[in-house]
């Protein structure tokens, strides 16, 4: 077991001795910048967005600096900017490489933020972490952060995104209750690395079941619009046929799976997760077989709404 856990901090020496050297300009203060720059698994939306405010409530619990250098596969300031903390690197505020006065912090297993905790030395710490601690930090530091207070005072949508927010807000017109469903790659339509594609009649027998229990939920809340969000183009199209149901036009892509930094590739993942969080309650369904996404969780927690699970049967279950 040691061996091999050696060998793994070796090659991951190895790795980050491709970026870091005694050559680049040192970096003499401490601070902490959150990094998506494509050097390390980052995850998805909800993925990424656990890690930016956990490291910033470790960050403001200690009156350490914060930044961010988000840029893949977009930048994120063409979506979200500062709101009240700036979080952009200044003028005098560089990126360092230098091996003594900067340090990478690979933090995917450190699910309570002990690692992130313990990092207190006077340099540049560039962040990779994709879970939250929040409720580890909280008790630590005996602070009382709440996530989407957090969020906002990071970020806040520029015009454009505010704007399509708006306009979709809007175009649903009353009080909404929003469903998430998430396929992953199960009906094909939807490139997410190696996951398994179902064949075609598990397939129409997925999207039956998923639309059955949607139905139910039509039923359960009576007169109510409802805000359908979903990874699978096949099943909204589905979705589009049901009375009440409003979808946010455009196809889906994970952020992890594609170096595509097209604008509009990625607008309508923004607009899905605010839009979420305007709902008067999120339901996540399910069968055992479908990822159970974090993203509508972590959509409800901005504005502190209610979110509930639903887990149908196995589509392997008669």
């Amino acid at each position: 077991m040691l061996f091999y856990e050696l060998r793994n901090k070796a090659v991951e020496f190895k790795r980050w001795c491709k970026y870091y050297s005694l050559l680049d300009l040192p970096y003499r203060y401490r601070m902490f910048v959150f990094m998506v720059d494509g050097r390390f698994y980052h995850g998805g939306m909800a993925d990424r967005f656990k890690g930016i405010v956990s490291t910033y409530a470790y960050c403001k619990a200690n009156d350490f600096p914060f930044k961010i250098n988000y840029n893949t596969p977009f930048l994120l300031q063409d979506y979200l900017v500062p709101n009240n903390y700036n979080w952009l690197l200044g003028e005098d505020e560089f990126l360092s490489y230098n091996s003594f006065f900067s340090k990478p912090l690979i933090l995917a297993k450190d699910i309570k933020g002990k690692k992130l905790c313990a990092s207190r030395r006077k340099i540049q710490y560039h962040v990779y972490y994709n879970r939250d601690c929040l409720d580890a930090i909280n008790t630590r530091y005996n602070k009382h952060y709440q996530w989407g207070e957090l969020f906002k005072e990071l970020f806040i949508p520029v015009p454009r995104l505010k704007n399509e927010i708006e306009r979709n807000y809007k175009l649903i017109g009353e009080d909404y209750i929003a469903v998430v469903f998430r396929f992953q790659s199960l009906l094909g339509d939807f490139d997410e690395g190696d996951f398994l594609v179902l064949p075609l009649n598990m397939q129409k027998l997925l999207i039956k079941r998923c639309l059955y229990a949607l139905n139910e939920l039509r039923e359960r809340h009576g007169n109510t619009r409802f805000l359908i969000t979903s990874d699978s183009i096949g099943f909204l199209n589905e979705v589009s046929k049901i009375k009440d149901c409003f979808i946010i036009p455009g196809k889906l892509v994970h952020m992890e799976y594609t170096n595509n930094s097209t604008y509009n590739i990625h607008l309508k993942s923004f607009i899905d997760f605010f839009m979420l969080s305007k709902s008067k309650k999120i339901y996540s369904v399910g069968t055992p077989e479908m990822y159970k996404t974090e993203f509508p969780l972590y959509a409800s927690k901005i504005e502190d709404i209610s979110f509930e699970r639903i887990l149908l049967p196995s589509i392997y279950e008669k």
